[in-house]
């Protein structure tokens, strides 16, 4: 058996094929070019990759995704799903944390609209909600104190995670907002104070 350039055995010698090989010592692109799978990708997705690492991913004809930047281009369209697993939910996160605008962190709350709820009480999707809260702007996040106002706030303050929601909503929304959830909350006081 003989060795290939890159180093390893060949198809005959002993302990794995050529082709894993040359796989396996094949340095990578250089920073700003192709992918060498880039190429089997339609013309629209092409454009997103093409050079255009960390800027706004542009999909002709997927408005909803003109003003979102290749960081969170990953998650998008899948968060909610993403939120409900561990592992999901801590990708999401890092996508959040690794946002380069306003409009990239929205995009990815506005996808869990209509899951505040459920999202509050899930034990990986709460995370989600919270480091929503905190990184995106009040008035972005004025919806999850909507969704809970009309849930019933008390029912996630209660929660042993929507609890967790809760204090980060109080920290983090407008003065008004704030003064909203405590108006709701105060006539439970004793029952939370008693909660355990």
């Amino acid at each position: 058996g003989g060795v290939v350039p890159g180093g390893g055995p060949s198809k005959e010698g002993e302990g794995g094929s050529r082709a894993a090989a040359l796989a396996a010592s094949a340095p990578g692109p250089p920073p700003g070019c192709p992918l060498p799978w880039q190429g089997y990708l339609p013309e629209d997705l092409q454009m997103c990759l093409g050079g255009g690492m960390g800027k706004a991913a542009v999909v002709p004809g997927l408005s909803s995704f003109s003003s979102i930047g290749w960081r969170s281009f990953g998650v998008v369209g899948r968060v909610w799903g993403l939120s409900q697993q561990a592992q999901g939910s801590r990708e999401v996160q890092c996508k959040l944390e690794e946002a380069q605008s306003e409009g990239d962190r929205e995009a990815i709350l506005e996808e869990l609209r209509e899951h505040v709820k459920a999202a509050a009480r899930d034990p990986h999707a709460n995370h989600v909600l919270q480091r929503c809260i905190e990184l995106c702007l009040p008035a972005a996040s004025q919806f999850v104190v909507e969704e809970v106002l009309e849930s019933g706030p008390i029912g996630i303050a209660l929660h042993k995670n929507g609890c967790r929601v809760m204090q980060s909503l109080l920290k983090r929304s407008s003065d008004e907002s704030v003064h909203r959830l405590v108006a709701a909350l105060l006539p439970e006081f004793s029952k939370m104070a008693q909660h355990q």
